[in-house]
């Protein structure tokens, strides 16, 4: 909804924000941002709503099961798979989903919320280019690359392996990025409303750090979706980094 160009000269995009149409690029923002008006109308006629804008939901922040089916989940195993990432200077907002459903019921039970919108989403996200060395931290061979190279291999690994789930990356990363959407992956979200809705509770969004991945990648791992990093590092003797770091199921 507010994933727009049309607040690119803010230092960040606040809950209250969301009028502007202009520069939403897809039927998906599109269709959020009518979805939004419906729910703005219906609180004027007196229905008591309250909007939530979550990030980018991850997985459990202590198990960390997710959604393997979902964006982020591909673009990690794609980067795995081709052994390289796209050169952009994007945020990844990861924020677990845990976090998400805890503050979700907190904020609803609360009256004095009904009419309010609240961003959920991570505090302290991670650049790309630190999930990459993330990644090649805990056994994963991926360097990073030109965004144009890294979409022509992307093309070829499709007509390779053919599926709607790597297809669905081709059309999140263009061959041919504009200066605009550049500046659209750095937008930065204010959280006011939920941070003062959350006040003097236990409820906090972990870091994206090395402990968090480390639990996705090690839950990924362990239910097949991921190859094992010994089977695709280039060294000779096989990486056990995650050994200790798996948790159990």
């Amino acid at each position: 909804v507010v994933h727009s160009a049309a607040y690119l000269h803010r230092e960040t995009v606040l809950e209250i924000d969301g009028d502007r149409w202009e520069g939403l690029f897809n039927g998906y923002t599109q269709s959020k941002w009518v979805a939004e008006k419906i729910c703005k109308i219906a609180c004027s006629r007196g229905i008591p709503v309250c909007i939530y804008r979550p990030g980018v939901i991850s997985g459990h922040s202590q198990t960390g099961m997710g959604n393997t089916s979902d964006l982020l989940h591909t673009l990690l195993k794609g980067c795995i798979e081709l052994g390289s990432a796209p050169d952009l200077d994007a945020i990844w907002d990861f924020t677990p989903v845990d976090y998400i459903s805890q503050a979700i019921v907190h904020l609803s039970l609360q009256a004095a919320n009904v009419g309010k919108t609240f961003h959920l989403t991570n505090p302290k996200p991670i650049p790309l280019s630190d999930l990459v060395e993330a990644m090649t931290a805990l056994g994963y061979p991926v360097q990073t690359i030109a965004h144009e190279t890294w979409t022509l291999n992307l093309r070829d690994f499709v007509k390779q392996k053919p599926s709607d789930i790597w297809e669905s990356l081709l059309s999140v990363f263009p061959a041919e990025l504009s200066e605009e959407h550049y500046q659209i992956l750095k937008l930065k979200f204010d959280g006011e409303n939920t941070l003062q809705g959350l006040k003097n509770t236990s409820i906090t969004c972990p870091p994206v750090d090395h402990q968090l991945l480390s639990t996705y990648l090690s839950y990924l791992i362990n239910y097949g979706f991921l190859k094992p990093p010994s089977t695709l590092a280039t060294a000779s003797e096989p990486d056990t980094r995650l050994s200790d770091t798996r948790p159990s199921l």
